[in-house]
């Protein structure tokens, strides 16, 4: 599984800011990162090209996680990801 150009960004981005992240692998549909900010909740992210779609699993899994008091947001430019990373 290969980082996209966005995720690569974000990843840089979160460590200018002091933060941490990991990427989650081997577990079909989970976001692809979770960002720890230096204050703030984890910001879990699923990282899609600007015309991608969420799969079928994902959504599940998106859905359970909300459930559960966790948003996964979908992002799809470093510009959004910069919002996000913001307001926690």
């Amino acid at each position: 599984m290969r980082e996209s150009p966005t995720e690569r960004a974000a990843v840089k981005y979160c460590h200018e800011q002091a933060g941490l992240t990991v990427k989650i692998q081997g577990t079909k549909g989970w976001p692809d990162r979770i960002f720890v900010p230096w204050r703030g909740a984890p910001i879990w992210c699923e990282f899609k090209a600007t015309s991608g779609r969420l799969s079928p699993m994902q959504k599940h899994i998106r859905d359970e996680l909300l459930l559960r008091g966790i948003i996964v947001h979908t992002v799809k430019s470093i510009k959004q990801f910069k919002e996000i990373y913001g307001r926690i």
